[in-house]
């Protein structure tokens, strides 16, 4: 029976730098090895500059199921988060095998207070 696909959500956050979100879904999406799915909190992240929108089906949930989070930078690194995506890394930190926050966010080491860490393949 073959393994299963190791699970990454990328967490679009608002005011999102899309080159990062584009950078982890070519990465990751790529790979027969790797299921991506891009969420955000209510299926909605609007990007920096004008006319730019993430809109997807898949909400705060599915952080819980992920085996990798990814979090993509964004804008405005002093902006406050709300309460469920907070509470959302921080659940998904407790049970993930990687977390990781791009040089541009900073929202990952301060939730999880702990160090990231990359992988070019899933653990065996």
């Amino acid at each position: 029976m073959p393994k299963r696909p190791h699970r990454v959500a990328v967490l679009g956050l608002p005011g999102l730098i899309p080159l990062e979100l584009g950078i982890a879904t070519e990465v990751f999406g790529r790979d027969p090895h790797y299921d991506v799915t891009v969420c955000a909190e209510g299926g909605v992240a609007r990007g920096v500059g004008p006319g730019i929108t993430v809109t997807t089906s898949a909400g705060l949930k599915v952080l819980r199921e992920a085996d990798t989070v990814i979090v993509p930078g964004y804008e405005d690194l002093d902006a406050t988060l709300s309460a469920a995506v907070l509470d959302a890394l921080r659940l998904a930190h407790g049970r993930t095998s990687y977390s990781v926050a791009t040089p541009w966010s900073r929202c990952c080491p301060t939730v999880c207070s702990s160090t990231t860490a990359t992988s070019s393949r899933p653990p065996a």
